[in-house]
């Protein structure tokens, strides 16, 4: 018994020690132990119960192994149990028990009781002082650790090197004078002789790196012996640590990475991921694609962590494409790789895609943190999605992580940036702490809106509070000075930044200088500014000039630096335009044309403006002057009917030469839009790629007292403006955006995949999931899609929506769950050639098998993993648009087949009452069985699915990889309620025959080509049928006839004739049309390599036959004989179950028996 512990074979063990006539405690022990030592707690537990309901007499040995048990789970209510137990049995706390006791209390966080149980203890060897130290360093109690240390040294007790390595990595942990502590207990490793040992020495390096001591560091590497791979990271790790990376560092740690592979050691994930992340604080992009090649020579680019690195390492050289590559290569199950994607995508300005990335990373079950949602509400306001960034604000409520400032700020952030200056307000007042952050976006959200007192006012109390400003809470002060005019506050405010705050100006600062002189008229002081800044090259700082010029019609000054602005950016088209509309203003319009004529020979083109909207789940987007929208007429009589009206209130019409494009530009086309097709109380949100110009800042305005409201504008600087703030009264208000951003495609997309009718497949236990991995496979060759989950060229595909969920780039994902208590069958998906078309969070494994117990599946281990299954289940579900049906493969004679598939089915049946549920289920053959008790297994997992299926095609498990050569092709696509509604009659009489011809083995075939009527014939043979039970004794209720390949259907329609007019093929009378047929002409895919021959055509026939009692009757049968003696009926109600559960599913199976005997009685009556 302990030689099969000891192998891992626990099932052999347990037979052993059921077939004991006798067990002693030595057998108890035995089993506990070797459970405790697999880490089979559980087990463990259950079979100390156990002995204890049999008055065993357990000895101390058992107390220790119940004890490890308790540590590995954490238990510790039970651990306080087998404390009690061990003193009220008198066996005391000696040496041998204090060491496990002070591991279990350590471990389940309780130190102080750890340290009561050592103190106690007379008999204290080394083992009791490890154990007690390494508790007060995982607790952090790094005190009280060191008091122990004295004593142990003072009771003459010698230092072992798993001690001195505990404490040393204690002082890299930061309690005070840690390097002082560090250095003592060097010397005294020295004098034992324990500085070379491995432990000792790894600690003694990292323990100098991590505190900067890097000459000691490069001392105690040199003395160490037989270098190892962890020595060689921490030593490379401590060179690379801080933010003093220079270049002499960066080349010692790539000489030791050098060094590493010449004395033959294979750099570790840590390796590679210390090394690039090195290479982004110093910014050498050729050394990180080096190092990159070395991974992927080294396989491991599918690693996360190195992943996560590389993400970080392309993104900042905005090699996204590169990025996304070291993205798709990893598995994909931590959410570290993800966040960093998407923040490289942020980063890089693609918005849109890092939303995109986003909801596949909710689909995938991962749970954002708060740095995740930050990133994703930045990308929101950038992007100007505040209808997706409210619903990251209800998701973040429902996780908790609305409660981190960060993910606070970055609403406030979102909000204000957007132009919702009260949702940002509200934000603001619900948080509860304010940092630097906090105020600092506050303040900008006041300035870009043009409140500047009160941006000021803002800034005051930040101070008042003792928050020190940072750099972008200045920008916010100076940004509402130069809208609010106030130029001496302004300028006194940037000298305070620089002389009380030791803030250096950046480009953006020295930017609102120049626009806070250039608004106020001061032309020449902020040409002088710019002159005398360091930031004389920049475009912006002359560009904002340049606007100035044009403010206030200075043309001279305006040529000149326009031509100083063309010169540092000569294919810039934004100045070329504006020095053109400044000439146009002052109706210059020969120095007008000559910059348009400039720009022509120049060949720089002005982007067009474009604005869109989103009404009614449609994107319309409009051009100058375009009248190709549907609704157009109304569009232009609304806006010349607005104009009319605020001409009365003091506007001039914006014609001039160009008259027609400036009063229909394409932002008061989308607005008028909005107006007319959105109720008064909604936002019209208008997105534009162009700042917005003067004439529509005018119009807005006015537009704003004809309709009291606010409008706000968001132009290319993403500048917002607050144009007009009119009445309070109790009339409905339509607030108008422009956003810069792009959020268009989005609707069409969800619209398309609203087509299809999606299935989720389910793979339960061995049998299914081997049918599934097989399944896939086949899906895949036939409709060309990769391992990987690509096409080989890229095609939006909407035919794979059915079984497929295309992901980002084109890859189609099987929305199918893999399920199973124990993970070796699962591994082999995970590391199988299709494992990188499989979502891993889709992969779900559990630890211990079922051991061939439905109770085991079902009310035990099943138990435990069934939550995370259905939430699984469910998020496929919710992602599909119109879910039409589960398909569920799984075999009944085994533990988790039946067990945890009669618990899913159940689950599934409560949240999907009105969903059909189809089951492609394995039932025990009469020859070939894998385990005695499945007869047990099949009849109560039968139960549950005459109630909890809508259609079951039975299967029987000799013929298990034949069920893998159905395959759908076309449209892959299939509508599960039509099995439903032509072969269900009666819904206890859903169990389906299911059969396939021709079966010809690749090996025997001699191209044999099979006529329509020789493949119908044969589907009909009892030889053909994937279950044992012979049709020809019961009666066809109807049947479903698949044809693939070169199929005529008038040979069809004669084939399917001559089968009624056999006598051997009987249906029910009542049932006249009980033929389906269907056809698709390509020819049947076979796997390369496979049993099955490729032929031209084939046939797959579901039925529903009476006949298929005859396998009920079978494992009833069986059944009866095992209960009879109630053999084995001890496993099932050691899980749980109860007695009678057996006899309720054996009555509901005799009924089921009689249901069909009931169905051919009716047929021969009417007959009669």
């Amino acid at each position: 018994m302990n030689m099969y512990l000891k192998c891992n074979e626990p099932h052999f063990a347990l037979q052993l020690f059921d077939e004991m006539p006798q067990r002693n405690i030595v057998s108890w022990n035995s089993l506990i132990s070797g459970y405790a030592q697999m880490g089979r707690y559980i087990n463990a537990k259950q079979v100390f119960l156990e002995a204890r309901m049999e008055n065993v007499n357990v000895s101390k040995y058992t107390y220790a192994s119940m004890l490890s048990v308790c540590a590995g789970t954490g238990d510790l209510e039970l651990g306080k149990v087998i404390h009690g137990l061990i003193i009220v049995s008198g066996v005391g706390v000696d040496a041998f028990l204090s060491n496990p006791l002070v591991g279990m209390y350590s471990q389940c966080g309780r130190v102080d009781q750890a340290r009561v149980v050592f103190d106690k203890c007379d008999g204290l060897d080394d083992v009791s002082w490890n154990s007690m130290i390494a508790g007060y360093v995982k607790a952090g109690l790094h005190h009280e650790m060191l008091q122990i240390l004295v004593k142990m040294h003072r009771g003459g007790v010698k230092f072992s090197s798993y001690v001195l390595g505990s404490v040393l990595n204690a002082c890299c942990t930061g309690f005070n004078f840690s390097l002082t502590w560090g250095k003592l207990l060097h010397s005294c490793s020295v004098k034992l002789g324990w500085d070379h040992d491995v432990i000792v020495g790894t600690a003694l390096l990292d323990m100098y790196a991590k505190t900067g001591d890097l000459n000691d560091a490069i001392l105690v590497f040199n003395v160490l012996r037989d270098k190892n791979v962890v020595m060689y990271n921490a030593m490379i790790a401590g060179l690379l640590r801080g933010e003093d990376i220079n270049d002499e560092l960066v080349k010692k740690a790539s000489s030791l990475f050098i060094s590493m592979q010449r004395d033959g050691l294979r750099p570790s994930e840590f390796t590679f991921s210390t090394i690039v992340k090195a290479c982004i604080a110093f910014q050498d992009l050729e050394f990180g694609k080096q190092i990159h090649a070395h991974v992927i020579k080294n396989n491991l680019q599918s690693d996360e962590y190195i992943g996560s690195v590389l993400v970080e390492f392309y993104s900042l050289w905005s090699l996204l494409n590169d990025a996304l590559t070291c993205f798709d290569s990893t598995y994909k199950q931590d959410i570290v790789i993800w966040t960093s994607m998407i923040v490289g995508l942020a980063q890089n300005g693609e918005y849109e895609r890092a939303l995109g990335l986003f909801g596949e990373f909710l689909t995938f079950g991962l749970k954002p943190d708060e740095f995740t949602v930050s990133t994703v509400l930045s990308a929101c306001a950038n992007l100007g999605g505040v209808r997706f960034g409210e619903q990251i604000q209800s998701y973040s409520v429902k996780t908790g992580t609305l409660k981190s400032s960060m993910v606070v700020n970055s609403l406030i952030y979102m909000y204000a940036k957007s132009g919702d200056i009260d949702s940002a307000n509200r934000m603001f007042e619900m948080a509860d702490k304010f940092d630097v952050v906090s105020w600092s976006v506050m303040i900008c959200s006041a300035a870009y809106h043009g409140y500047a007192k009160e941006a000021l006012a803002i800034f005051d109390l930040m101070i008042s509070n003792g928050i020190a400003p940072n750099d972008v809470a200045f920008l916010g002060v100076l940004t509402a000075c130069s809208h609010g005019g106030l130029v001496e506050e302004g300028f006194r405010c940037y000298e305070t930044m620089k002389r009380d705050y030791g803030i250096t100006p950046t480009e953006k600062h020295c930017a609102c200088i120049v626009d806070l002189f250039g608004r106020a008229g001061r032309l020449s002081d902020a040409e002088s500014f710019i002159t005398n800044s360091d930031f004389r090259h920049a475009p912006v700082m002359w560009r904002s000039l340049l606007s100035s010029c044009r403010i206030h019609k200075n043309t001279e000054m305006a040529k000149r630096v326009a031509e100083r602005l063309i010169e540092l950016e000569p294919q810039a088209s934004s100045s070329y335009v504006l020095l053109y509309n400044i000439y146009n203003d002052v109706g210059m319009e020969t120095q007008a044309t000559k910059v348009r004529d400039l720009m022509t020979n120049r060949r720089i083109k002005k982007e067009p403006g474009l604005s869109w909207i989103e009404v009614g789940n449609r994107v319309h987007s409009f051009l100058v002057g375009d009248k190709s929208h549907p609704q157009s007429a109304k569009i232009y009589e609304k806006l010349e009917d607005l104009l009319e009206k605020i001409k009365k209130i003091g506007y001039v019409d914006g014609k001039n030469n160009n008259g027609l494009s400036v009063n229909h530009h394409s932002e008061k086309l989308a607005v008028v839009l909005g107006l007319l097709s959105l109720p008064l109380s909604a936002p019209v949100r208008v997105m534009k790629n162009l700042r917005v110009c003067q004439d529509c800042h005018t119009v807005m305005k006015l537009v704003s007292k004809f309709y009291e409201t606010r409008f706000g504008f968001i132009g290319l600087e993403m500048e917002l403006v607050l144009v007009g703030i009119i009445g309070n009264n109790q009339r409905a208000k339509t607030t108008v955006y422009f956003i810069l951003g792009v959020w268009m495609g989005r609707r069409d997309q969800e619209r398309k995949r609203g087509k299809m009718r999606e299935i989720v497949s389910i793979h339960l236990g061995q049998a299914g999931i081997q049918v599934g991995n097989s399944c896939w496979e086949l899906y895949c060759l036939e409709h060309g899609i990769q391992p990987d989950g690509l096409m080989p060229k890229h095609t939006s595909n909407d035919s794979f929506g059915t079984f497929f969920s295309e992901g980002r780039r084109g890859k189609y994902v099987p929305r199918a769950v893999f399920l199973d208590l124990e993970p070796t069958v699962i591994d082999e998906v995970r590391t199988g050639s299709y494992r990188k078309l499989f979502n891993p969070s889709q992969l779900i494994s559990g630890k211990e098998d079922a051991a061939n117990n439905f109770a085991r599946g079902h009310y035990t281990v099943g138990r435990e993993i069934i939550n995370q299954c259905v939430d699984r289940v469910r998020k496929l579900a919710d992602n599909c648009s119109n879910l039409q049906g589960f398909m569920v493969f799984n075999a009944v004679g085994g533990g988790t087949g039946s067990g945890l598939g009669s618990l899913l089915l159940e689950r599934l049946s409560n949240e999907y009452a009105k969903t059909l549920k189809l089951g492609f289920t394995i039932f025990p053959s009469p020859k070939v069985s894998t385990a005695v008790v499945e007869p047990y297994n099949a009849v109560l997992a039968t139960h549950s699915m005459i109630e909890h299926t809508d259609i079951v095609v039975q299967l029987d498990n000799e013929a298990i990889y034949d069920i893998c050569r159905k395959g759908f092709n076309g449209s892959m696509n299939v509508d599960i309620s039509e099995f439903q509604t032509n072969l269900v009659p009666f819904p206890r009489i859903h169990f389906m025959l299911s059969s396939y011809a021709p079966v010809i083995s690749s090996s025997r075939a001699y191209h044999e080509l099979c006529s329509v009527s020789e493949i119908t014939n044969a589907v009909f043979d009892p030889s053909n049928m994937m279950v044992k039970c012979n049709p020809k004794k019961g009666k066809y209720v109807a049947c479903c006839l698949m044809y693939r390949g070169d199929i005529a259907p008038k040979d069809v329609n004669n084939a399917v004739g001559s089968i009624k007019t056999k006598k051997t093929v009987q249906f029910v009378d009542w049932c006249p049309t009980g033929f389906k047929c269907g056809i698709n002409y390509q020819a049947p895919t076979v796997v390369p390599g496979g049993d099955l021959a490729k032929v031209k055509r084939a046939v797959c026939m579901i039925s529903n036959n009476t006949a298929v009692s005859e396998v009920f009757s079978r494992i009833d049968h069986k059944f009866d004989m095992m209960f009879a003696k109630r053999a084995f009926v001890h496993w099932y109600l050691g899980e749980g179950m109860e007695e009678g559960e057996f006899s309720e599913a054996r009555e509901d199976l005799a009924a089921l028996e009689k249901d069909y005997e009931e169905v051919v009685q009716d047929s021969q009556q009417e007959e009669y």
